[in-house]
């Protein structure tokens, strides 16, 4: 019976030091894995400032559609246009008449901010 104790705080020890049970945690993926998501939700955050910054540069800002684009941007931005090569957005003119326009922003990936705003190859906002 003794032995047995003896046999049973052993393997109760070796358990406890070698973690016998839990899954082995891999800290590099897990490290991966909240980058991963870090930057999607840091992209999805720049896609909405252009979206919403368009919007504003509208005549109609309820009605303009500026539909979801892939970044296309570098290490240092966050780059989305709206074209003939994505999807167009579509905004009211001066005549109140829903029209295809190309646009494009873009957001330092460093400060979150819109640097440049361009509609239909017009400048709406440049920051040097």
């Amino acid at each position: 019976m003794m032995l047995l104790v003896g046999v049973a705080i052993i393997v109760a020890s070796l358990a406890s030091t070698f973690d016998i049970g839990r899954p082995p945690t891999n800290t590099a993926s897990s490290d991966a894995k909240a980058k991963e998501h870090e930057d999607f939700r840091a992209h999805s955050d720049a896609l909405y400032l252009c979206q919403h910054a368009l919007q504003r540069a509208s005549n109609d800002p309820e009605k303009a559609d500026i539909p979801y684009v892939q970044n296309s941007g570098g290490e240092s931005e966050y780059y989305f246009a709206w074209g003939k090569s994505t999807k167009m957005a579509r905004m009211r003119n001066g005549l109140g008449l829903d029209v295809a326009v190309s646009a494009s922003c873009i957001v330092d990936k460093t400060t979150r901010e819109i640097t440049s705003l361009t509609v239909n190859g017009k400048d709406m906002m440049r920051i040097p």
